[in-house]
């Protein structure tokens, strides 16, 4: 897999993702400054918490329905919803978010066992006057075209583009969306059933982490790994409800 990924990246198609992200990130994206509750150190310490919250059935199986109205992946319209709360709150429109992919592109990575995620910088380049159609079309349209780009790996993106390193932060992005797509709720293997016992973290890779798991009786759960030495339990709840609250509005005005 080494071997064929390093002539992947030497190749024409490589080559062409390289150029791709080096374009994206020309002009310089902006550090996102969402409200503080404490200042931000001039090292990332990492240290962290995590908070398990949810968005209610009325609101994730509305957001659902529109999501499949309009041909989209349930990943680009919560990123969407996402990036509209993250510019509120920050009042910037030009800031990254960050997403893992599995990294698995070709049948033949399917079945083979190893670690082959990588990260994506998803730019949010947004419009707070947008109309929800307008806002879900750029969303998706930038989700498409990095995930077709998606096999440059993000350590190679960073090195390319020579950024100033800022120690008190993640390059590129501090926000980190994950959806996932298979449930932990029910573990079974033949007649054993299992459960999982979360731990709590006491770290954060990043500023926050949105883990969000979509449950059978339609509700989302989010988990949300956050930095201690930035925010408070209740910023973060006040993220979530404002999330809950932009997916209900977005399926109002579609």
């Amino acid at each position: 897999y080494a071997y064929w990924l390093d002539r992947s990246l030497a190749s024409e198609a490589g080559q062409q993702s390289s150029a791709y992200w080096l374009a994206k990130f020309e002009n310089p994206v902006d550090a996102l400054t969402l409200p503080l509750d404490r200042p931000r150190p001039l090292y990332k310490s990492s240290v962290g918490a995590t908070l398990e919250l949810s968005v209610s059935a009325a609101a994730w199986s509305g957001f659902s329905s529109l999501t499949s109205e309009r041909g989209l992946t349930q990943f680009a319209t919560l990123l969407a919803a996402l990036e509209f709360v993250l510019a509120r709150f920050s009042g910037q429109t030009n800031f990254c978010v960050g997403s893992p992919v599995a990294g698995r592109t070709h049948p033949e990575l399917e079945s083979l066992i190893g670690f082959f995620v990588n990260v994506l910088p998803l730019r949010a380049t947004i419009d707070l006057n947008w109309t929800v159609d307008e806002l879900l079309a750029a969303v998706s349209s930038e989700v498409a075209e990095s995930l077709s780009h998606q096999t440059l790996p993000f350590d190679s993106i960073i090195d390319q583009l020579d950024l100033p390193r800022d120690m008190s932060r993640s390059p590129l992005f501090d926000i980190l969306l994950v959806l996932q797509n298979a449930s932990d709720e029910a573990l079974t293997l033949g007649s054993a059933e299992g459960r999982v016992l979360r731990v709590e973290s006491e770290t954060s890779q990043y500023d926050i982490a949105f883990n969000a798991y979509p449950l059978p009786d339609q509700s989302l759960k989010l988990v949300v790994d956050y930095d201690t030495g930035l925010f408070s339990p209740i910023r973060i709840e006040r993220l979530v409800a404002s999330l809950e609250v932009a997916m209900l509005a977005m399926t109002e005005k579609s």
